[in-house]
């Protein structure tokens, strides 16, 4: 008896589908929030910029350089990033430097930095408040003994002087705790930022990959897909 030997048959694997998830449309009010998160951090920077412009001793004794200095550049980043993320998208031309897993990263490393740029602030404002309760005190009494003093009429120390410091370390203390103030809630934007982009990335995989067909997800998702077959 002859048997014919019949060729081994090679089993294929379906196809696996690998889907890269560019860029997800972002609704109306995202593209607000990243406006209020642009004019927010302009305000720190002003803020900032006019704590860091007392004098060295006086930055010194309040402790308010740190803070200050950091609501300065990390303000600067913040442009950066809402730079990168908003023209890469809106921008036809710079469409293909824009990725959603580089917005995911950005905008994480963004609730580390203002996490601690207002907790630095709060922390400083908070150590420096007997300070200048104080200075206002101290101020307040040598300028009502001063005007007692002959000196006071004759071109001596005028102890009044005093108050007007002690104004300094109150304005630059309430300037500190509106940097603190509006760093918390810059870190609140940036969370829910975050977290759209988070739940929007998964959803668009999600639905390129075909397991949750039919689902709106109110934004439109561009993916590129590449297949590669597996041979048994």
């Amino acid at each position: 008896m002859e048997f014919q030997q019949r060729p081994a048959t090679v089993m294929q694997a379906p196809p696996i589908h690998h889907y890269s998830i560019r860029a997800i449309e972002p609704p109306k009010w995202i593209l607000i929030v990243r406006f209020m998160q642009f004019f927010i951090s302009l305000v720190i920077l002003g803020l900032s910029a006019a704590i860091l412009s007392a004098n060295a001793l006086l930055l010194a004794l309040l402790g308010m350089s740190d803070p200050a200095s950091l609501g300065i550049s990390i303000s600067v980043i913040t442009w950066m990033v809402l730079l990168y993320t908003v023209l890469t998208q809106k921008l036809p031309a710079f469409n293909k430097l824009h990725h959603i897993v580089v917005v995911m990263a950005l905008d994480a490393i963004m609730l580390v930095l203002w996490l601690s740029t207002w907790a630095l602030a709060a922390a400083r404002r908070g150590a420096i408040d007997p300070l200048m309760k104080e200075a206002n005190r101290s101020a307040n009494r040598n300028c009502n003994s001063s005007k007692n003093s002959p000196d006071y009429y004759y071109g001596g120390y005028d102890s009044c002087a005093d108050k007007k410091v002690a104004g300094e370390y109150k304005w630059r203390g309430d300037a500190a705790a509106a940097v603190a103030g509006l760093g918390a809630l810059e870190w609140i934007l940036f969370i829910i930022t975050f977290a759209w982009t988070v739940v929007g990335y998964v959803r668009a995989r999600a639905v390129a990959a075909g397991h949750q067909p039919g689902v709106e997800m109110g934004q439109q998702a561009k993916s590129t897909t590449q297949h590669t077959t597996s041979v048994v």
